[in-house]
């Protein structure tokens, strides 16, 4: 039981000192902003991983009701 407290300690541990390590190499490595921007954009991937997919979805239900509405008016004049 100890060793597993221990485990999920280290485990942790390495887990945020490589996401700080990271984070400074980036930093002082060069272009920060390009590395700022590419952070966000993964975090905002993280966050919602089918957002293109919804904003497609969603592009495709108003077509589809902008198509159903012109045919019910095409009806409608015969």
């Amino acid at each position: 039981m100890q060793y597993d407290v221990a485990l999920v300690c280290l485990i942790t541990l390495v887990i945020v000192v490589g996401i700080n390590a990271t984070i400074y190499a980036m930093l002082y490595k060069g272009d920060a902003q390009k590395q700022i921007m590419l952070l966000r954009r993964a975090s905002n991937k993280i966050k919602n991983p089918w957002s293109d997919e919804d904003h497609a979805l969603a592009e495709l239900a108003r077509l589809t009701q902008k198509i159903k509405k012109h045919d019910s008016q095409q009806d409608q004049d015969i």
